[in-house]
């Protein structure tokens, strides 16, 4: 019986790890609008830059490739994420890998994570993704793992409203401000109808959101998905920018924003997805910590 349980158990790990061969490609791209040194060593990253500043070679750069670079005030980081797609992701569509999006400061983590635990940035290495986990071969997108929107105790008390829940919508049209509601339907309005409806269902639904713009898919999802988001978005500048509605300094970063809670709820309803926890450094404090909630 016990040589029976020895040959059994031989046999298992070469399935297994040929499995996790098989998923093991995965191309990782980094984005950042400032030149940090602190990931110039981290060979498994892609490091893209976008905006304005001055990059290290160490950086890719897409000044003369196709780029919205010029509307970084309003697209931030998916200046860098437009860049990646139209420049690489666009010409091997069939490609079977996964493509993963991260920033300078948000990383991706590996089993390893422990959030009992304090880390610094040389404990970084150790805890970054370096591969996909075996898990991923079920699933065709990967989400950062959500926050939660909760009303503060003041909010509750003012409208005699106990919920503790804050809709997704709710916290979308505090932040845009004023004739909020009439700019939000007229941004609805550039979508396909159905799309519109049910994105719109989906934020005054749900209160729990996976943030930042990250994301880690396949190519032709990717594909899909900036094609519509970034036509989508192109038909909103006359309502949003310099000359639109809504000027930018309100929010700044408008479109990034407006894409960290479309992207959650298109990857939701088009893909079978599952999370992975993210990181943030936290520079000035040489501290590492857990981003979102782990459910």
């Amino acid at each position: 019986i016990l040589l029976l349980k020895k040959l059994i158990v031989s046999k298992r790990a070469p399935r297994a790890l040929g499995s996790l061969t098989m998923i093991e490609n995965i191309d990782f791209y980094c984005t950042s609008h400032k030149n940090v040194d602190y990931l110039d060593d981290f060979k498994i990253l892609t490091l893209i830059g976008c905006g304005e500043k001055e990059f290290s070679p160490k950086w890719k750069f897409f000044n003369n490739k196709s780029n919205i670079n010029h509307k970084f005030v309003a697209y931030a980081d998916l200046t860098a994420q437009y860049s990646v797609w139209k420049n690489i992701i666009k010409n091997d569509l069939k490609a079977d890998k996964w493509i993963s999006f991260s920033q300078y400061r948000r990383h991706w983590l590996n089993e390893k994570f422990n959030p009992n635990k304090q880390y610094k940035l040389n404990d970084l290495r150790n805890i970054i993704l370096q591969s996909p986990r075996e898990n991923w071969k079920n699933f065709d997108a990967i989400l950062t793992t959500p926050f939660v929107f909760k009303k503060r105790f003041f909010e509750r008390i003012k409208n005699f409203n106990f919920n503790e829940k804050k809709s997704i919508k709710d916290q979308f049209l505090e932040s845009i401000g004023d004739n909020s509601k009439n700019i939000l339907f007229k941004i609805l309005e550039k979508l396909p109808p159905k799309i519109s409806y049910d994105f719109l269902e989906y934020m005054s639904q749900n209160n729990t959101l996976s943030a930042h713009g990250m994301y880690i898919s396949k190519p032709n999802i990717f594909n899909e998905y900036f094609t519509l988001i970034f036509d989508w978005f192109e038909k909103c500048e006359d309502i949003v920018g310099v000359s639109g509605e809504m000027k930018l300094g309100k929010q700044p970063r408008f479109f990034q924003y407006l894409n960290e809670r479309f992207s959650d709820f298109w990857f939701k309803k088009n893909t079978k997805y599952t999370t992975n926890p993210i990181c943030m450094y936290n520079e000035p404090l040489n501290k590492i910590t857990l981003v979102g909630k782990i459910i």
